[in-house]
């Protein structure tokens, strides 16, 4: 969708299955993506509080219950426990300035004050109007505290989060979590476009809800597939890409990312299964699945972007939504060996690394 407008996706995991609510005027929308369920402050540091322990069940054909859940204020690193043995941690971002008709990229690094490998088993992440897409990577490289500072769109690193829309809440089925060492440190990485003859003041922040790794059986990680190849010409066009999986891996849910000129995405298993597809490049819902779709070792996930290209000029990747391109599968999946995404850099179909 060209149209910048504030939307708020909730993400959620129910069982062994993801299934996801929209909100406001959302819900039309998520409706359209679902295969079984839809998905998708100021000041710094991070806090730790305390919840009353927020319960998710399901009901008639799927809803979700919640109980009151956590709260989160103010900054440092202290630690208290909620009622069914999990922590709660929050990451906020320094306020930044976005310029009228400016993009921009912005990235924070985060202390891991856990001390020990965990098992996340719920995050949620808010973004200030103006947002594309944000990411939270973690990494030795990150750990320690650090004041906010510039970034690129081609930056990338192993994450346990990401968002295109303003708020998403993801919440893991019992017995599997998004794993986190505990020498890693977090990095928000944001992406803000502001399209208005207004300056805005933006920031991002990050909850995660987090259990000792003896509570979880499987870990969940990410599947990224990129065609950092892409070559977009004038006109209308196709870019398709395809990879095989290195193992067995049960998608829990999957999405895309494109830039303005991206018309249509569409991706599909070796065997043509659909598993996504959109044609909003700026914040698409992403699928959630109930059940899993399963791709044995060896199976795999072919993905292609439709561009409308009336520039004139081919365009090729790169960070900016205004003058580059971007042809992205992203997804989630279990169980993950030792908490290890799925990543490839690819130059076109079948030449990937």
């Amino acid at each position: 969708m060209l149209a910048f407008r504030p939307r708020a996706a909730v993400f959620a995991v129910l069982g062994s299955a993801l299934l996801a609510v929209a909100c406001g005027d959302d819900a039309s929308t998520a409706a359209a993506h679902r295969p079984g369920g839809s998905l998708d402050g100021t000041g710094s540091g991070a806090s730790v509080t305390p919840g009353a322990g927020g319960s998710v069940s399901p009901g008639a054909g799927g809803a979700i219950s919640t109980g009151a859940g956590g709260t989160t204020s103010g900054s440092g690193g202290e630690t208290s426990a909620g009622t069914g043995g999990w922590q709660e941690l929050t990451f906020t971002s320094d306020t930044f300035t976005v310029a009228a008709g400016d993009e921009v990229y912005r990235a924070q690094n985060f202390a891991n004050p856990i001390g020990h490998d965990v098992d996340i088993i719920e995050s949620e992440s808010t973004m200030a109007k103006g947002s594309h897409h944000m990411f939270a990577f973690h990494g030795a490289s990150y750990n320690q505290d650090g004041a906010i500072g510039d970034s690129t769109g081609i930056e990338f690193a192993p994450y346990i989060h990401t968002a295109q829309t303003p708020e998403q809440l993801t919440r893991y089925p019992a017995g599997i979590g998004r794993y986190l060492p505990g020498a890693d440190g977090i990095r928000l990485q944001v992406h803000y476009i502001n399209t208005s003859d207004q300056d805005i003041q933006a920031s991002v922040s990050l909850r995660i809800r987090y259990v000792n790794t003896d509570q979880v059986t499987f870990h969940a990680a990410e599947i990224f597939l990129n065609d950092v190849g892409v070559r977009v010409p004038p006109g209308t066009s196709t870019a398709t890409t395809t990879v095989s999986m290195p193992y067995d891996v049960k998608l829990l849910g999957a999405g895309s990312h494109m830039h303005r000129r991206a018309v249509g995405f569409d991706s599909t298993t070796n065997d043509g299964r659909e598993i996504y597809t959109t044609t909003d490049w700026n914040e698409p819902v992403a699928a959630a699945f109930d059940p899993t779709i399963d791709i044995a070792q060896g199976g795999s996930i072919t993905w292609s972007c439709t561009y409308d290209n009336q520039t004139g000029q081919t365009l090729t990747f790169g960070e900016s939504a205004a003058t580059n391109e971007m042809c992205i599968f992203s997804g989630v999946y279990y169980p993950a060996p030792n908490g290890a995404g799925i990543t490839r850099q690819c130059l076109g179909r079948g030449s990937c690394f």
